[in-house]
């Protein structure tokens, strides 16, 4: 299985479906994708079925818990194998600059994520304290079991994030992944998905991911592409949406319009990608070469799904 998914489509009607309030739309992409939302709800919501007494917030607590947990090996690895490779290079003790993409990436990390965490979880504290402090008849009760999958009604099915995208609903800003998910779906109704041949895309292990993308944009750099034409990091993945969604982590997402794809390709054009050092490197460099002339032949933009 690849880690990225690439997709041609057209940002203009997928932005024109959200919200469009197009049922038709929702029912036929909930049909053609039913199999694959019940995997993905599985999957995401598996860490909740254990439910304590305050049910309204343990599920918002697990949810900002998972996210922030999940977004630190893959930075970690990477910036310890950006470490190791320029103390080979420079042997100047390693510094991360303040336009470098990991440096930024773990500055957001530390400026948002953790500082929500932890600002939620205070008041959840404050509301057990707040509990405990004022005795309550219902605890002495004997509890009912609970209906097997109750708990699921409790989260965002994946159904109900594609509607909400969809109808122009009000969105739950906890599962942003989900949004992410749903919007893969509509992009692919509007598109088509790329081709992703072998290594090196497909054969990388969870934790080596964002060490890759380091890896292809120092390749980039190598061979002369300028970075605001082009980038991996901060163009292909870990750019946000070109929809407003909440924010999703993983899978994360990154885009390049019509015409940015004409620019990137133009710096490719008149980069030395032959003589890039690392076969895996080039072969990823000239992979994504072909997408993009893919994207501009059908008149496309390029979206792509990580994670």
């Amino acid at each position: 299985m690849s880690c990225i998914t690439p997709i041609a489509t057209s940002l203009a009607k997928v932005s024109a479906a959200i919200g469009s309030k197009d049922k038709n739309l929702y029912h036929k992409l909930l049909a053609r994708h039913r199999k694959r939302f019940k995997e993905l709800d599985a999957h995401y919501d598996s860490f909740d079925e254990d439910e304590g007494d305050v049910e309204e917030v343990t599920v918002s607590s697990r949810t900002l818990a998972q996210e922030f947990l999940n977004s630190i090996p893959g930075l970690l690895m990477a910036g310890a194998a950006a470490k190791v490779q320029s103390k080979r290079k420079s042997k100047v003790r390693w510094k991360l600059e303040d336009d470098d993409p990991l440096y930024q990436t773990f500055e957001r990390l530390l400026e948002q994520r953790l500082p929500k965490f932890l600002s939620h979880m205070k008041r959840v504290n404050k509301q057990l304290l707040k509990r405990q402090a004022q005795p309550d008849e219902r605890k002495f009760q004997a509890r009912e079991p609970e209906a097997p999958g109750a708990w699921l009604s409790r989260s965002t099915p994946m159904r109900d994030a594609l509607r909400h995208l969809i109808m122009g609903e009000a969105y739950n800003r906890h599962v942003g992944y989900k949004y992410a998910h749903a919007l893969q779906c509509i992009c692919r109704h509007f598109g088509t998905d790329l081709p992703v041949h072998g290594d090196p895309w497909t054969s990388m292990q969870a934790g080596a991911r964002l060490e890759w993308l380091v890896e292809i944009d120092e390749a980039l750099q190598s061979a002369g592409v300028p970075k605001k034409s082009f980038r991996v990091l901060g163009h292909m993945a870990y750019r946000g949406s070109p929809i407003p969604i909440p924010e999703s982590e993983s899978p994360n997402i990154g885009y390049l319009k019509l015409e940015e794809i004409k620019t990137a390709q133009k710096a490719l054009a008149k980069a030395n990608v032959d003589r890039i050092k690392g076969e895996a490197a080039q072969k990823g460099i000239k992979e994504v070469e072909g997408w993009l002339r893919f994207c501009r032949a059908s008149k496309r933009d390029l979206i792509c799904f990580y994670g």
